[in-house]
């Protein structure tokens, strides 16, 4: 595969997509449908899930949770993790993965996708955070990159941001699909370019203190239902006026394929291909582990 789709039926996909939303508030959506407000806890066990993939399902987030993520290189407690998105990627024979967020003060500063391989389970690794962070694994330091995961910019052209939560999620949606994503494959000189699909609502929705930070949104740009690129759009107050906010956005890779985002018809973000994965400093990293029999 380098960027050719193979036509999936749908059922195979919606049977193959379960999401997992954490506690998200009110205003939070969690993909391509709506969402309630009930915490993990309160919803009932999934119907329709074949009990292998109900197995996986657990052993994908049991090796998420093995991992403690810290806000900052120093920060003495651990955050939380959430389930964000499950997917499916026929294309390239990960058929079911899952994608899993670290928030600190309601943002989004990490994330990890896991999926099995073969006979392991691989946990994929990209920082969203502002400053250089850690993760830990079984007490020792698994992953800490030295350097900022992700650098944001003004939205070219963008509103000001709105005053209610609602019109504001309406404002990230619009910016959202203002920008297009292209995985452009691993090979020197490829000439496949595949467009990848936005999903209309937002993986995540932030929980914010509204006084540093206005509201949020984190969007995935999608192969089949996987994440190949994250889009995040922040309200945050402006450089020359911090009673005032502006919108900005960060894009972080989720893949090892080449990739390049546009804004309009302009070039905002580009990712080079087959990243070093194995640097435990790099903010994007890799682990692989034998999947349990």
């Amino acid at each position: 595969m380098r960027g050719r789709g193979v036509q999936v039926p749908a059922f195979l996909l919606v049977a193959a997509l379960t999401f997992m939303s954490g506690a998200f508030p009110n205003r939070g959506q969690s993909d391509d449908r709506n969402d309630d407000d009930r915490n993990d806890g309160d919803r009932p066990a999934p119907t329709g899930v074949a009990p292998e993939k109900s197995g996986l399902h657990r052993l994908l987030d049991e090796s998420a949770g093995k991992y403690s993520v810290y806000a900052a290189a120093d920060a003495p407690d651990p955050l939380k993790v959430r389930c964000a998105l499950r997917w499916a990627n026929t294309t390239r024979g990960s058929v079911d993965g899952a994608t899993y967020i670290w928030t600190s003060r309601g943002r989004p500063i990490a994330a990890v996708c896991c999926y099995p391989w073969y006979d392991d389970i691989c946990d994929n690794f990209q920082s969203l955070a502002r400053v250089p962070i850690r993760a830990e694994r079984d007490g020792k330091i698994a992953w800490q990159p030295k350097a900022a995961g992700v650098t944001f910019q003004k939205v070219p052209e963008s509103p000001i941001p709105a005053g209610s939560a609602t019109l504001r999620l309406r404002q990230m949606k619009d910016l959202a699909r203002s920008f297009h994503v292209t995985l452009l494959g691993w090979a020197p000189g490829d000439p496949d370019r595949e467009e990848l699909r936005l999903m209309q609502q937002p993986v995540y929705r932030y929980e914010c203190d509204e006084r540093e930070l206005l509201d949020g949104a984190l969007f995935a740009f999608v192969q089949g239902t996987d994440p190949e690129a994250l889009l995040m759009l922040e309200a945050v107050p402006n450089d020359s006026n911090k009673q005032e906010f502006e919108w900005q956005f960060a894009l972080a890779r989720r893949t090892s394929g080449w990739l390049e985002a546009r804004h309009a018809d302009r070039v905002v973000w580009k990712a080079e291909k087959n990243p070093e994965w194995r640097d435990p400093t790099s903010p994007y990293f890799q682990l692989s582990h034998p999947r349990p029999k």
